[in-house]
């Protein structure tokens, strides 16, 4: 079901993105935090979950105090739920800095000002391990556009990948929930 609540944030923010065209840097970021915080709520609700289930089992309970300790069940729903989660997270905001240093020192030609927090927004919204899936089908379909791009035009021209972030995430999301995760092999990327 977390899936299909990705695929709406996403579909929010890329409708925001194309019929406001005043999309701004504030918006963008709004959108972008409050993703980040409902994976984070997400990963708690379902860390809940897991304690209804071990604690309604009779086997379930010798994971539970006073038979293990808390920090046991702790350790387990941080590994299983929150390390995903995390890990995303800190990428999106190293790549928030990355990306201004980078846009600062070119003279802010790399992206536009709030492309910067649509990618991000896309990097912890895919989640784990779709991104993998996001960022093979970003660079698919960026590297295709511009190859059209540049046969149409001739010699060389720059695309912009301002519109390809949300597209590509969406892609990502629906192949890996309604394809791989069926794939025996998908499960060894799997934290």
């Amino acid at each position: 079901m977390f899936w299909q609540i990705q695929l709406a944030l996403l579909l929010i923010a890329g409708g925001a993105q194309v019929f406001l065209r005043s999309f701004s840097v504030r918006v963008a970021r709004i959108i972008y935090w409050t993703a980040a915080s409902f994976s984070f709520l997400w990963a708690a609700h379902t860390s809940y979950l897991q304690y209804l289930t071990w604690k309604m089992s009779s086997l379930g309970q010798l994971l539970l105090p006073p038979h293990e300790s808390i920090f046991y069940f702790i350790q387990y729903v941080g590994w299983r739920f929150f390390s995903p989660v995390l890990v995303l997270f800190l990428f999106s905001l190293l790549f928030i800095f990355a990306a201004k240093s980078m846009n600062k020192k070119g003279g802010e030609r790399f992206f536009e000002k709030d492309e910067i927090y649509i990618a991000a927004l896309t990097i912890v919204n895919a989640g784990y391990p779709q991104v993998l899936v996001f960022f093979v089908s970003f660079a698919v379909i960026f590297l295709l556009i511009n190859i059209f791009f540049t046969a149409i035009r001739g010699g060389s021209s720059r695309i912009s990948p301002y519109y390809l972030w949300i597209p590509a995430a969406v892609i990502a999301i629906i192949i890996s929930e309604l394809w791989l995760s069926h794939m025996p092999w998908w499960n060894m990327f799997i934290i």
